[in-house]
């Protein structure tokens, strides 16, 4: 607009308008040429007003966008004094005042101030945007904000926004605690994809399997067949989830140190809003000794079923046995002949035998009362041992007490010595006359469900032919015998354990063909 206000009084100076001595045609040609002068002007005027209106609607569109955009925008000076800031700042501090030229310090909590004023200037230095997560304040407590800061290249100051990201911390914490949860959950649970490769598995697996989660993650979960599942279960569980549907089942998995296990699964697919599976989550739980429980009461019913025949049983032979054993008796008093004096002998002494057995059946069978009392552990083992001296004459006996002399037990003596001496005969009969038979006296501590406290640990361990490792899960068992059925009733091991765990203990035992045989007495030391 200028230029066209010079040209024209330009023209007006050169051309002397007022001069008489221009025509008359002269004149309309320079009047006509203002007159285009001025409706440049004009147009340009209009230009500029509608330049100006466009530049306020931005510059109102601009604040609106500046004021009402989810973070809060600020402009801070080089020492962290607001200079700008929009509304959305002010809703997020709930301030009702104008606060520029108020220091941004005075919005963060007071525990994250030190946090803030020791990272101000790296907003200022840092060529890339910087981020820092604070807490600032409102009326009510603290929100989480997210800000994020980079220098103004047209001067010093420091152009900020501030995300609250309070929700997310929420999220987070939530899904921590759920993960917590899921963690310290007594049951396994395994996420896999869609390709059935593990994404996630919790501790209580690694416990189990024994393998890492940096082992099993990325894995198929088949690295764990043993090869003892069905493949019907495999094909009845993929027909399941495919058709998106829960599935549940039992795996005889295997676990790293090749050792068996059964676990009791439940199978759910996960799906997408489109319909689609994306992952599996499992939820199994180790059955294998739940497995055993029903296993030992299935033998417990057996047992008493069994018990309460031979109670019966034993009841019936003993009234035969007993006018036998009197007749017998009688008939050697009137007899003179000799052949026949040791006919009887045999039947006498097959009579004895039979009795001895019928007792140990009914002392087997009845529950045992016990008489507990104090005394010396060493003291115990030494009269047991010399209770058994005609039995163990021709055996090496090595004591090795590793306790001190004067620790006592409570037990029935005559209990635990009838226990030990089971224990004793097996051995004796294990082992040749070279033989030997070790006998350690050790305390120990145990922190279990079952089996909790200071324990004594009575070792019996021998020399001999050692015990078959397909009989082992047998030898407790009443009436189970290697030996010849008149020489033993297979009581022995079954009547030992019987008296241990009244006393509140048990017998573990380990053995080695060809090697030898270890029985563990393992009884509480304090026992009322």
């Amino acid at each position: 607009m200028s230029d066209l206000r010079e040209k024209a009084e330009k023209l007006v100076d050169e051309t002397k308008l007022f001069n008489t001595d221009l025509t008359k045609e002269d004149k309309l040609s320079i009047i006509y040429e203002l007159l285009v002068h001025q409706r440049e002007l004009e147009i340009q005027n209009e230009e500029i007003r509608r330049a100006n209106i466009e530049l306020e609607e931005l510059k109102n569109s601009y604040l609106e966008l500046y004021n009402s955009v989810p973070v809060g925008y600020l402009t801070l000076d080089e020492v962290g004094i607001i200079l700008s800031y929009n509304k959305t700042f002010i809703n997020m501090v709930n301030s009702d005042n104008n606060i520029k030229d108020r220091a941004f310090s005075d919005f963060i909590y007071d525990k994250d101030k030190r946090t803030f004023l020791s990272v101000y200037r790296e907003f200022f230095s840092n060529p890339e945007n910087k981020s820092i997560e604070l807490r600032l304040k409102n009326k009510t407590n603290y929100f989480y904000g997210l800000i994020t800061g980079r220098k103004n290249k047209s001067n010093s100051n420091l152009n900020i926004t501030i995300t609250d990201i309070s929700s997310v911390k929420e999220a987070n914490l939530k899904l921590q605690t759920y993960m917590n949860i899921l963690e310290s959950a007594p049951v396994s649970i395994i996420i896999t994809d869609r390709k059935n490769k593990i994404v996630y598995l919790n501790n209580h697996y690694c416990n189990i399997t024994g393998y890492s989660k940096n082992e099993l993650i990325g894995k198929d979960p088949g690295i764990l067949k043993s090869g003892k599942t069905p493949n019907e279960t495999y094909k009845s569980l993929w027909d399941s989830i495919s058709k998106k549907t829960p599935w549940e089942g039992i795996f005889i998995n295997k676990k790293k140190n090749g050792e068996f296990f059964t676990e009791e699964s439940k199978i759910n697919p996960i799906i997408d809003e489109d319909g689609n599976i994306v992952y599996y989550v499992a939820v199994k739980t180790d059955i294998t000794e739940k497995l055993k429980l029903q296993e030992k009461m299935q033998k417990f019913e057996k047992l008493r079923s069994l018990i309460s025949i031979s109670t019966g049983i034993a009841h019936h032979l003993n009234n035969i046995n007993t006018p036998i054993m009197i007749m017998s008796e009688e008939l050697s008093r009137e007899l003179d002949n000799p052949k026949y004096k040791k006919m009887l002998n045999l039947i006498r002494n097959s009579v004895i035998k039979a009795t001895d057995m019928i007792n140990s059946i009914r002392k087997f069978s009845r529950n045992m009362v016990m008489m507990k009392r104090n005394i010396k552990i060493k003291n115990l083992i030494d009269f047991i041992l010399k209770q058994s001296e005609i039995l163990l004459k021709e055996i090496t006996i090595i004591k090795e007490y590793n306790i001190p002399d004067d620790l006592e037990i409570k037990v029935d003596i005559d209990l635990i010595n009838q226990a030990i001496q089971h224990i004793l005969k097996n051995s004796k009969e294990a082992i040749s006359n070279d033989g030997k038979i070790v006998i350690r006296l050790h305390t120990t501590y145990f922190d279990e469900n079952k089996m909790s406290g200071k324990y004594l640990l009575i070792q019996i361990e021998d020399n001999g032919i050692g015990i078959p490792e397909h009989i082992m899960p047998n030898i407790f068992e009443p009436f189970f015998t290697t030996k010849l059925m008149h020489n033993a009733p297979g009581l022995g091991l079954s009547e030992a354990l019987g008296i241990i765990e009244q006393h509140g203990g048990t017998i573990q035992i380990k053995s080695d063909v060809n090697k030898g045989t270890e029985v563990t007495i393992i009884l509480p030391l304090k026992n009322d």
